[in-house]
């Protein structure tokens, strides 16, 4: 199909968007030039009201302790396609969290891929990411638009980035200045067990209420 063709399909359709900063990137990444509605996503919506009979079924389904707390590592792909944890040592992570945390991991989808560790349970074969957000009190990712989802949810999110330099020169580059995002960003791995073993949930609500003011989030 011609770019023309594209243009025109598009500008006769209707997107859904959660703020004007997500409109601003649909309109540059699709060549958008239609309607864009600002009223929230669907795939959102799990996140308000009680949703503890989806937590309760993610926890049946991996058979985490109930009174635990689930971490959730979940990457997103390289242009390798590798079945990569980019760095991550899960060992080290839940020292860091304590026993009072199970750690999961969820690859990108297009991998079609596990990992496996007695410090980690892999989900990726889980079939609903939204889900596996809406049962975690953390995310842990890099550049995956799920970091939004947990600010949605008024839920703990940490960026570990520790290729962000080659990420944004080689891969697919960022929609957005990943420093001028709310979500506390790691390098390395005494960085991020350092974090979330110290996590200021108080200074974190505020940066996410100030963002979410920015963006003009509803």
């Amino acid at each position: 199909m011609s770019r023309k063709l594209i243009l025109a399909a598009l500008a006769l359709a209707l997107l859904l968007s959660g703020c004007a900063f997500s409109s601003d990137i649909f309109r540059r990444a699709f060549w958008y030039g239609g309607e864009i509605y600002e009223h929230g996503t669907p795939r959102c919506d799990g996140f308000f009201g009680d949703n503890s009979a989806v937590k309760e079924k993610v926890y049946r389904f991996f058979g985490i302790e109930n009174g635990k707390k689930l971490a959730l590592y979940a990457p997103t792909f390289r242009k390798n396609k590798t079945a990569s944890v980019y760095g991550m040592d899960f060992a080290a992570l839940a020292a860091a969290l304590g026993e009072d945390w199970a750690v999961g991991c969820r690859l990108h989808p297009n991998l079609n891929a596990e990992v496996s560790g007695e410090d980690c349970i892999p989900m990726s074969g889980y079939p609903d990411m939204q889900e596996l957000l809406m049962a975690c009190e953390l995310l842990i990712t890099d550049y995956s638009s799920s970091m939004f989802d947990m600010a949605v949810a008024g839920k703990k999110c940490v960026l570990f980035v520790p290729d962000l330099e080659s990420y944004t020169k080689k891969e697919r580059g960022l929609y957005f200045d990943i420093q001028e995002l709310p979500f506390p960003k790691c390098t390395d791995m005494a960085q991020l067990c350092e974090t979330v073993a110290s996590f200021d949930e108080t200074a974190y609500a505020q940066r996410v209420g100030a963002f979410t003011q920015t963006i003009q989030s509803f």
